[in-house]
């Protein structure tokens, strides 16, 4: 339910995008492009919209991605590391000098063994100037998970905030694009969704979704 009040909110946010690109991303234990950097932005309401329903359903309508992100040949979930490492190398147009962001919503609750350890993720996001804007839900459990993001989103020059609704998302795109605003005049966003499956014998559902902004060059 917490995935899908994200994604609705998603949707609110996009009604307020003005040439800027957006594509989404589900992984788990691996990552699933729902669809590439675009500005149709009735595709994108139309696939945030089946996102969501399969969210609320538990993939009963909607578009179910649970199974397309946790193949049975690789273990594990919601493996941040990895999860960030996707994002990363979502962004197309490499060769040009882009201001880039990721907004990256998860619990940090690895279950599981990753290719890439969180730190090692937030190097290669250092490397490629990608800042990092962590989103942490509100959970009991996540006291020693969010003082790890908050250190990983200050290293890439981004924050760590916490989650209190769905809500706070409007916040805190607006948080990103005034400090962006300095660097680029136009914008261009991706979204991406972590879809973490709980693990087995664990009764816990592990939230995590990622909503990427990236900006554009100036003219």
């Amino acid at each position: 339910g917490y995935d899908a009040d994200l994604l609705e909110s998603y949707q609110e946010l996009v009604d307020r995008f003005d040439g800027e690109r957006i594509g989404l991303t589900v992984f788990n234990a691996t990552a699933v492009s729902a669809f590439p950097l675009t500005d149709d932005y009735d595709m994108v309401q139309n696939y945030l919209a089946e996102a969501e329903e399969g969210f609320r359903t538990w993939g009963a309508e909607g578009t179910d991605y649970s199974w397309s992100t946790s193949p049975p040949n690789i273990g594990g979930s919601s493996l941040i590391g990895d999860g960030l490492v996707s994002c990363v190398d979502n962004f197309d147009r490499q060769d040009e000098d882009r201001s880039r962001s990721i907004i990256f919503a998860t619990d940090n609750m690895l279950a599981g063994q990753p290719l890439f350890e969180l730190n090692e993720a937030a190097d290669i996001a250092v490397d490629a100037k990608v800042r990092v804007y962590s989103l942490s839900p509100p959970s009991v459990l996540t006291t020693t998970q969010t003082k790890e993001l908050r250190s990983v989103s200050d290293r890439t020059g981004g924050e760590q905030f916490d989650m209190g609704s769905a809500s706070t998302i409007d916040r805190i795109v607006e948080e990103i694009q005034s400090q962006e605003a300095e660097n680029t005049p136009g914008r261009s966003y991706t979204i991406v969704h972590d879809m973490p499956v709980v693990p087995l014998g664990i009764a816990v559902f592990g939230l995590a979704g990622v909503f990427v902004l990236a900006w554009r060059t100036k003219s």
